[in-house]
């Protein structure tokens, strides 16, 4: 078994890579193998029973001495001797720069301290050359920074001069991309006002129309049924030709930051039951509306109007989008120093490839076309929630039905 082999462990300690000194007690040499030739020039039978002091400096020679008598008293391991550089004394006087660690052992009773050096001497060499040509790079250095910095501050001095040439430039152009891009923005929301006004108001134009023709007609024959039916017809088409007019100066208002909100304390459970009751007229046939208010019962502080207006138009979409004999679920809850209210249908929902468009302006899903509306609702509900500083966000699935989430914050009122 090598374990049992006097010969293997020969073997690896003569050709260790290291230089291996074995001393007892007293600093007395009693192994070295051939690597510490190498290192101090010592054949190792040569340095056998001799003190280690031989590979050491004068100058450290007592130091090492009283070393050796701590070390005993309280030995312990080291490697690299604390990072120190040090170095020996070669055979024929000259130094040599070495890494050393020692390593504290007990056999039979007695106290031995192994060596392990290596000859860093090569690496020393290396180093200094390499600190010289730093030094020599500094300085070159220093110079080529002292011109670069004469350099600098000319460049400095034109480029002050040249970046306020730039930046009057800059301003100017901006100015003029600013008005441009106003005027674009300006032309193109007359564009699609007047192609969704043209669209929108020419039904109801020509519904009104139409029932003033029968009113003449039924008034000649006295049908006083006839007449009421239709003039709350009228007053219908008058009311939904109203509220487009409102969208599109409520849209006007919010291009042009000319919204001022104003903060009030409310109960927003009271005002969502209000809101609920006013939908009552629109519903469709046994369409149902259940209110979940939580925690919301309680006043806080927030612009009423605004967020009457959020809720309104949510739940009008909700009706809108959802057949017959549906439910509508409106939630409210007061959570973190937030208002959060969800308007969940189980409508027609929105398209998937439709879903990133949902809040821009004038835009309309396909799967809606055919229904009433001027596609400027979320676009006016997104900027008053930004306004306000919430988030709104929704789910859909077509066929299944939508889900919008709006958070808002606000004081609490206690």
């Amino acid at each position: 078994m090598l374990e049992n082999n006097q010969e293997f462990y020969k073997i690896c300690f003569e050709n260790s890579r290291e230089g291996i000194i074995v001393i007892d007690e007293f600093g007395i040499i009693l192994l070295a193998n051939k690597r510490v030739e190498q290192i101090f020039g010592y054949k190792p039978e040569n340095l056998i029973n001799k003190s280690v002091s031989i590979l050491l400096p004068k100058k450290i020679k007592k130091s090492h001495e009283e070393s050796i008598n701590n070390y005993h008293k309280k030995p312990y391991n080291r490697e690299d001797f604390d990072k120190r550089d040090l170095y020996g004394i070669h055979k024929n006087g000259h130094k040599v720069e070495v890494l050393i660690g020692l390593n504290y052992f007990n056999l039979d009773g007695k106290n031995y301290v192994k060596a392990f050096i290596s000859d860093i001497s090569d690496y020393k060499k290396k180093e200094q050359v390499i600190r010289s040509r730093n030094f020599e790079l500094e300085k070159e250095l220093k110079i080529i920074n002292k011109e670069l910095k004469a350099k600098n501050k000319q460049l400095s001095d034109t480029n002050k001069i040249l970046l306020k040439e730039i930046n009057f430039k800059i301003e100017a152009e901006e100015k003029t991309n600013k008005a441009l891009k106003k005027e674009i923005e300006l032309n193109k929301l007359k564009t699609e006002f007047i192609t969704v006004a043209s669209h929108e108001f020419r039904t109801p134009l020509s519904g009104i129309l139409t029932s003033v023709t029968l009113i003449d007609k039924h008034q000649k024959n006295n049908q006083i049924e006839k007449i009421e039916k239709h003039v709350n017809q009228i007053k219908t088409m008058v009311n939904h030709l109203n509220s487009i007019l409102h969208d599109f100066l409520a849209l006007e208002q919010l291009s042009n930051s000319k919204i001022t909100y104003r903060y009030k304390t409310f109960n927003p459970a009271e005002l969502i039951h209000e809101i609920i009751e006013e939908t009552k007229l629109i519903l469709k046939k046994n369409q149902y509306i259940k209110f979940i208010k939580n925690n919301s019962n309680h006043e806080i502080l927030n612009d009423k109007r605004i967020i009457s207006i959020i809720i309104t138009n949510l739940l009008y979409n909700a009706i809108k989008y959802s057949l017959e004999e549906s439910l509508i679920i409106i939630s409210s809850k007061i959570k973190n120093n937030k208002l959060i209210v969800s308007i969940k249908d189980n409508g027609i929902g929105i398209p998937k490839d439709d879903q990133k468009h949902i809040f821009d302006r004038f835009f309309r899903a396909r799967n809606a076309m055919e229904i009433q509306g001027t596609g400027v609702g979320l676009n006016i509900i997104k900027g008053h929630i930004d306004g306000l500083g919430g988030t709104i966000s929704f789910k859909s699935e077509e066929n299944i039905g939508t889900e919008f989430i709006f958070e808002l914050p606000h004081y609490t009122i206690k």
